[in-house]
């Protein structure tokens, strides 16, 4: 596309990553090359048949040696632009390469694959009994396996990710199938459940459905939040019977149609009360069911289960001559193509529905035994790939299939031995029949596939902040490839740079709380108001504010808070994991925070919020004027009174700008790819999905996922998607200063409720910042705002720091009109949100990014995530 748009050559490229050497000798190092401007090219490259034919002429005509199409372009001075590639494109060089490629893409497992070898020879030995030793069968049956084989092979090598973009459309064409047998199917036994296709024959589109619905259930259920909500569940049911139907209707009773679904329902942490509940309503509506849901020859075969020799010529043949052959097989087995039962024809389809009776007989005890222990095996690999899986569509969809094996061995071994009536339902891998093995083979390829491989997808990520980055961090430890887009020169340079430093999840509240209109009233008339609200004729900023109106009062405040509380703690959570992993360091303090309280109400009212502390299992201390004194022992110096505090001793401090660009440092070495000074121009998209970003030096640039973290920006550039993300810029302001006297400063992080203010403890700095303007995307910074700043500085802790040369900035802070940032999916199936933090950027970012990783690659997040997306907002973004 680039090539074609600016009518010029091309080539794909990633920049080079690694320390590059120049050598003499082929041993010693002369010097390290710098690597700013290097890019390493790869395959494949474009540019016009006529311009690429004259570069190579003109350098063969020269003996110019070139080593790729490229580098003839470039000698005749033939611009070619550089489009990003992926680091999983392997260029083939080198011999090694070549097998690095084979195996990045060959993915099958040795154990289940033998399992199921196995299986195969005891099927085609038992087909070749059970059928008096025609070949015809064994052979077709053989062919049968080999398609199967083949599909397995090929379903192991597609990606998971192309499985769940088709599920949907499998279990449609399925669907549409059993229509088809309804309308055009074959009848045989009194039952319409074959199709004949010519030229290759009959097939049950039943079996294929036994396939499409763990498919499609594990789509489902990955594409919402786990355990799923009762809707979900409602949904889930209707998909499960749309197909149950229309099997009644052939007429076959179909329960190995929906087991898929029901085990995918268990496995996706379905409440043990709904499934009791529901277990408990189909007993209760059994008598309807054998009413008018059953069919007669249904009824007989359950009634014969209790007395077959009521019938024994008729309705309990079957499971009379099953036992008798299950019970002459004794211990060791009569041997292979010795069984009388089957042999000799007393056995009713002992090649298909009752071939575990032949094997019994002719394996006896410990042939059957051997047989379990293999099924058992296979089941056991399919849960542990299950277990294994990065994602929640490839851990429902192995442990759907395990189960359901499972369900078929021991439906078909209880009908056999007569504890359960007959149904119908072949024994896996075993039983005669082609449509079944090559579907229940495919399906093992799929489970294959699902063993610890990643959805891998290259995730563009639009911002540099320390949103964007950490989420550039988590996803690419998902094992994405990641490209992170900034009109800045580098990370943290607008909203991240000098924030205020504290990561409180303790004092998380938003600023929309009962009695803050009134409050806000009265600040517009104080010197040091902590809110300022300047109107700018800006109807966004109008309908922000009606909004943020709207959520001033007690009960949406509990709830804001709530999601404000949890999110802030997982994100500690995650920090403190990050750090272990990683060593980071970002002058970091675990020492805890203090709320200063200057007077009574505010201590107060502060009691209250503590139940939202309690519910979160969030530690906390309230403290008198001696108690914050002892916390914070340079306020005994203060020049001003309070009345005491709330300490939350689990909240940490550090330089957020420090972290985030140690944390990028850290990316970018493995393999994170940051485009600086480039801006976004306009998104591309089409009906569902978002195609592309276009930049405004004309190129664009193209990936699987996208994320919006570019902060108080994100509202426009969402709008133009016809998304309504209310995001609006509160102006806050910060002074750093240079500490002169550590028994003078502060240990941690106090945040004075009068001014709305925190000022924290760096190694040797005190960052102070706060406030809140409502004054658009105004960045001038105002003297009145650092008066206010330093004021309170030289209250708390007079003689600290050096005023005199303090850092004075002001940064946009994205806010929601509830406070709760926007985290997750969006009406895009590939567009996702990270933004809307507030002033609670740094503390949420870890959390939300990790957050953001687990719902993008389709793992089960740590936390409730439900309402935290931009759906809660506005029906126009569904």
């Amino acid at each position: 596309d680039t090539a074609i748009n600016l009518n010029s050559s091309a080539i794909l490229a990633i920049p080079v990553r690694d320390t590059l050497k120049c050598v003499e000798n082929q041993q010693d190092i002369n010097k390290t090359v710098s690597r700013d401007q290097l890019w390493q090219a790869q395959t494949p490259q474009i540019s016009t048949f006529s311009k690429l034919k004259t570069a190579i002429e003109a350098a063969l005509a020269n003996n110019i040696v070139i080593t790729d199409e490229a580098s003839a372009l470039e000698y005749i001075n033939e611009p070619v632009k550089v489009v990003m590639g992926r680091s999983d494109n392997i260029k083939i060089t080198y011999p090694d390469d070549l097998e690095l490629a084979k195996w990045d893409k060959l993915h099958l497992d040795p154990w289940l694959l033998g399992f199921l070898i196995i299986n195969a020879i005891l099927g085609l030995l038992m087909v070749y009994s059970a059928s008096s030793e025609d070949m015809s069968m064994v052979i077709r049956q053989a062919v049968s396996f080999g398609v199967g084989f083949v599909l397995l092979f090929i379903c192991a090598q597609i990606p998971p990710k192309v499985y769940q973009a088709i599920s949907p459309w499998f279990y449609l064409f399925a669907i549409l199938l059993l229509i088809l047998v309804l309308l055009v199917g074959d009848v045989r036994l009194g039952a319409k459940r074959w199709l004949t296709i010519p030229g290759i024959g009959s097939m049950q589109p039943s079996e294929f459905m036994k396939f499409a619905m763990p498919l499609m259930m594990a789509w489902y259920f990955a594409r919402n939040p786990l355990p799923p909500k009762f809707k979900h569940i409602v949904i889930a049911l209707i998909i499960m019977m749309v197909p149950f139907v229309l099997a009644l209707l052939q007429p076959d009773l179909a329960i190995g149609i929906v087991i898929g679904g029901v085990f995918a329902l268990f496995l996706s942490g379905m409440s043990w009360t709904l499934i009791l509940g529901t277990l408990a309503a189909l007993a209760l509506a059994f008598p309807l069911i054998w009413t008018f849901v059953l069919q007669a020859y249904q009824k007989k075969r359950i009634m014969t289960l209790f007395d077959p020799e009521s019938d024994a010529l008729g309705a309990g043949w079957n499971i009379i001559q099953s036992k008798i052959a299950i019970g002459s097989g004794g211990m060791t087995g009569r041997g292979f193509l010795e069984g009388t039962q089957s042999q000799l024809g007393y056995l009713p389809e002992h090649h298909t529905d009752f071939i575990m009776s032949t094997y019994a007989e002719e394996f006896g005890f410990i042939g059957v035994f051997f047989l379990f222990a293999l099924y058992t095996a296979m089941i056991f690999r399919c849960m542990m790939i299950s277990l294994s899986s990065f994602h929640n569509y490839g851990r429902l969809l192995a442990g759907t299939i395990g189960l359901s094996l499972f369900f078929y061995v021991f439906v078909n071994s209880g009908m056999v031995s007569g504890i359960l009536p007959v149904t119908g339902d072949p024994l896996p891998l075993m039983s005669y029949g082609g449509s079944a093995v090559i579907a229940l083979l495919a399906s093992f390829g799929i489970t294959i596939n699902s063993y610890k491989v990643r959805f891998s997808m290259h995730i563009i990520i639009m911002g540099a902040g320390v949103i964007g980055t950490t989420s550039a961090y988590y996803l690419k430890q998902a094992g994405h490839e990641v490209t992170v887009i900034d009109r800045q020169p580098n990370v943290a340079l607008e909203t991240s740079f000098a924030n205020a430093g504290q990561i409180s999840p303790g004092y998380a509240s938003p600023w929309a709380a009962p009695g803050i209109p009134l409050k806000a009233f009265k600040w517009m008339f104080q010197p040091h108001s902590p809110l300022a609200i300047k109107l700018t004729g800006d109807m966004h900023q109008y309908q922000w504010m009606v909004r943020m109106l709207a959520e001033c009062n007690i009960n949406r405040y509990q709830i804001n808070k709530e999601r404000m509380v949890r999110i802030s703690e997982y994100s500690r959570d995650c920090l403190d994991e990050l750090r272990a992993e990683t060593k980071i360091h970002f002058d970091e303090r675990q020492l805890g925070t203090l709320q200063l309280f200057r007077k009574q109400h505010q201590l107060d009212v502060a009691g209250k919020d503590t139940e939202v502390l309690k519910h979160e299992g969030v530690p906390f201390e309230l403290l008198d004027k001696a108690g914050v004194i002892k916390a914070e022992p340079a306020l005994a110096h203060a020049t001003v009174d309070f009345v005491g505090g709330l300490r939350l001793p689990n909240d940490q401090t550090g330089d957020c700008q420090k972290f985030t660009t140690e944390l990028a440092e850290l990316a970018a070495k493995q393999g994170v790819n940051f485009l600086f000074n480039t801006v976004i121009e306009s998104i591309e998209k089409d009906a569902e999905r978002i195609t592309a970003i276009h930049l405004k030096d004309g190129s664009k640039i193209k990936g699987d996922a996208y994320v919006m973290a570019l902060g108080s920006y994100s509202h426009e550039m969402l709008k133009q998607l016809e998304i309504d993300a209310p995001v609006y810029p509160l102006k806050g302001y910060s002074i750093t200063t240079k500490i002169i006297d550590p028994a003078l400063s502060p240990v941690s992080t106090i945040l004075d409720e009068s001014y709305k203010i925190a000022l924290t403890r760096f190694d040797d700095r005190i960052r102070v910042g706060g406030m809140a303007e409502i004054n658009g995307f105004d960045r001038s910074l105002k003297s009145s705002r650092e008066d206010t700043l330093l004021m309170v500085l030289q209250q708390l802790f007079p003689n600290a720091s050096d005023i005199s040369d303090a850092h004075f900035w002001t940064g946009l802070r994205p806010a929601t009109p509830d406070g709760t940032p926007i985290v997750g999916k969006t009406r895009y199936q590939n567009l996702y949100t990270n933004t809307g933090h507030g002033t609670l950027g740094w503390t949420m970012s870890c959390g939300s990014a990790k957050l953001l990783s687990d719902i993008i690659s389709g793992t089960t997040p740590q936390i409730e995530y439900d309402d935290l997306n931009v759906f809660r907002y506005d029906s126009v973004n569904h």
